[in-house]
């Protein structure tokens, strides 16, 4: 059964969040996707600064900033959408990915907050006012703790390139740690599911 949450995103016809902010994929979203797709990663994803302390940031050079993975944009549009966005010719947007898109994506705007199910910033939102009515608390704290569990193993796969990196602190590619998060992925999930 689909809960409300899920019904009033779908039902949305702009899709304004896709376009308003960066979506942070973890390492579980981006093995899913790249193998559903048949893409490797650097094709629909992009690197970004960082927040300074964020556990998912991750180093290219030893004296440069640090860096986290996002969907890529689409760059001719203004405001530039997610690279899996789609529109009809009457404007009406639908994600690409379904079902398939990122944990955060499903979550949206719920957040949990000292373990309580929250509104969380949702400007971006054309779709209305969300308020604590709109989401089911049950089917939100599960998905909400999967993202939680899954930013826990993406930090852990980070932090093991960056302590890699460490031991040889010569200049990266980013294609180079996009390899590293399939490889950890595929030692941790083999040909299951993730998370």
């Amino acid at each position: 059964m689909t809960s409300a949450h899920e019904l009033r995103w779908l039902a949305c016809g702009e899709k304004t969040c896709c376009s308003r902010y960066a979506v942070m994929p973890t390492a579980a979203d981006l093995w899913r996707i790249s193998r559903a797709l048949e893409l490797p990663l650097p094709v629909f994803t992009r690197y970004a600064d960082a927040e300074p302390g964020s556990p998912g940031a991750f180093a290219l050079d030893e004296e440069g900033p640090r860096f986290q993975v996002v969907l890529a944009k689409r760059r001719e549009e203004t405001p530039a959408p997610c690279v899996f966005l789609w529109r009809s010719r009457d404007g009406h947007a639908r994600c690409g990915l379904g079902d398939l898109r990122p944990t955060v994506c499903h979550s949206y705007p719920a957040v949990l907050d000292g373990g309580i199910v929250c509104v969380g910033e949702h400007d971006g939102c054309s779709c209305g006012v969300w308020s604590a009515a709109a989401l089911d608390d049950e089917e939100e704290r599960q998905v909400l703790e999967r993202l939680e569990r899954e930013r826990a193993e993406h930090a852990e796969m980070v932090a093991a390139w960056n302590v890699q990196f460490a031991r040889d602190p010569v200049g990266r590619a980013y294609p180079e740690f996009c390899e590293h998060l399939v490889n950890a992925c595929a030692a941790r999930y083999g040909d299951a599911e993730a998370a």
